[in-house]
């Protein structure tokens, strides 16, 4: 997926590791790891799968010969690329039943074909159809923020995030990749010591083991759309800054007799008594979509996962990058890239002055906050 898609999905990630301090030994760094791992084609080959680092902003490109793409401000900026090719199973099946039927032509007395030659007619067959099929392109933009070890890493399905790490792991081996869990981010957006104590009283993990942290804390991400929920039919008061609700989508899940049932509404803000009935019947909010607007007017949208904080569907106000009478279409790249970036981050910052806003609720006056959601759920 793109950064300069109109709709992005985004994985955070920290980097442990120490990069070159000089310019030039850091970009000759990266520029020899990301060639070592670049991209290489299946076109001409039976190849079911090929994946590598591309430009940014060409998947053509493999040879990262360009600083000013590669290494931007502050920031690098690459692609991975996945390119796949598969046979649909109805062509698969068709052409093995033609093989079997000539096999038998061939051989009369027989009744079935082998069980040790239908796996070589599958197997020659598979091959032959995957060399006539066209691979499909995936790519997923990389953002290495060199001034504070963070990465943004943008798709958000469990498969390409596994693509990814394994193509990190393997390229920068020096290098550890460290999901960010929404307890991270909670300790990030606190500013102060008293807080901070809370937060740390309330960790349920036993272990410092990152799915252990998030399995343990699920809490947060779930008391969190709880409280947006609660203010996106409440309000927030005539002090606020920042106009946020939840609509579009919302996803409540809990226990039942028959295991556990998963509540999804759309258009939250007209199905208020659909998601109280739902939260009055035990059930947790674990997704939402949010929408955030600042006194410009400027608007975000995301959804988030509660359990991950992972985020998908992210609309940020418009970037446009010119594709006529560019006179330097590197820094006309740059330009826009820089701003995208910009707007991304400020839309992840409002995100965390809303959870910065939520813990010193959930960690001082939770009981009231939950007097109060106890009211309005009985409205």
């Amino acid at each position: 997926m793109s950064i300069f898609s109109n709709s992005i999905g985004l994985m955070r990630f920290r980097i442990a590791g120490e990069l070159p301090d000089n310019t030039i030994d850091l970009y000759e760094f990266i520029k020899e790891r990301l060639s070592t791992h670049a991209f290489r084609s299946i076109d001409d080959s039976s190849a079911q799968e090929s994946i590598g680092w591309v430009h940014i902003n060409d998947l053509a490109k493999t040879d990262f010969d360009n600083p000013g793409v590669l290494h931007v401000d502050h920031y690098l900026c690459f692609s991975v690329r996945r390119d796949y090719r598969r046979v649909p199973a109805a062509v698969l099946k068709e052409a093995l039943d033609k093989e079997y039927a000539a096999y038998l032509e061939r051989n009369p007395k027989m009744t079935r074909v082998p069980k040790s030659m239908r796996e070589d007619i599958k197997e020659r067959v598979s091959t032959s159809l995957l060399t006539r099929a066209l691979p499909t392109p995936a790519t997923y933009d990389v953002i290495w923020d060199t001034s504070n070890g963070l990465l943004y890493y943008f798709a958000s399905s469990s498969k390409s995030v596994e693509i990814f790490e394994t193509l990190f792991s393997k390229t920068f081996t020096e290098f550890k990749l460290q999901f960010i869990p929404p307890f991270s981010h909670a300790k990030a957006a606190i500013t102060d010591a008293l807080t901070a104590n809370l937060l740390a009283q309330s960790n349920r993990a036993t272990t410092d083991a990152v799915m252990d942290i998030i399995k343990s804390n699920m809490w947060l991400g779930q008391d969190f759309l709880l409280w947006l929920i609660f203010h996106t039919s409440e309000g927030w008061g005539e002090d606020s800054q920042l106009n946020t609700w939840i609509d579009n989508k919302l996803v409540l899940c809990g226990p039942t007799n028959e295991g556990m049932q998963k509540v999804t509404v759309s258009g939250p803000q007209d199905q208020l008594q659909t998601i109280k009935a739902a939260i009055k019947d035990g059930k947790q909010p674990v997704e939402a979509t949010i929408y955030m607007q600042n006194t410009d007017g400027e608007e975000w949208k995301l959804n988030l996962k509660g359990e991950t904080f992972a985020i998908s569907a992210f609309k940020t106000p418009t970037v446009k990058m010119e594709t006529v009478d560019v006179s330097d279409p590197v820094s006309e790249f740059q330009g826009v890239l820089l701003e995208r970036i910009m707007l991304i981050d400020k839309g992840l910052n409002y995100l965390n002055s809303l959870l910065s806003a939520f813990l010193n609720v959930r960690l001082v006056l939770w009981d009231e906050m939950q007097g109060k959601i106890a009211e309005w759920v009985q409205e």
